[in-house]
């Protein structure tokens, strides 16, 4: 359960989930699937766009938002 502004806690619960999918993609990777690296790359753009709206949510919710760099 997540709380605070909608905005904010429907950008978090999706930078959770997409963090899920990637954790479930390394095992994979890890077991030896040959695909996963694939997915696993994709998924990591996926969580990293994720992750970028969700500090941009919350930053704008306390009123400094962060610039939107690529890391």
């Amino acid at each position: 359960m997540l709380e605070g502004p909608t905005g904010v806690t429907s950008e978090a619960a999706a930078v959770r989930e997409t963090a899920s999918t990637c954790n479930r993609t390394l095992y994979a990777l890890a077991q030896g699937e040959h695909d996963a690296l694939g997915r696993f790359t994709q998924q990591r753009q996926d969580y990293r766009a994720r992750l970028r709206s969700f500090t941009e949510a919350a930053g704008q919710v306390m009123g400094n938002q962060p610039p939107a760099t690529e890391p």
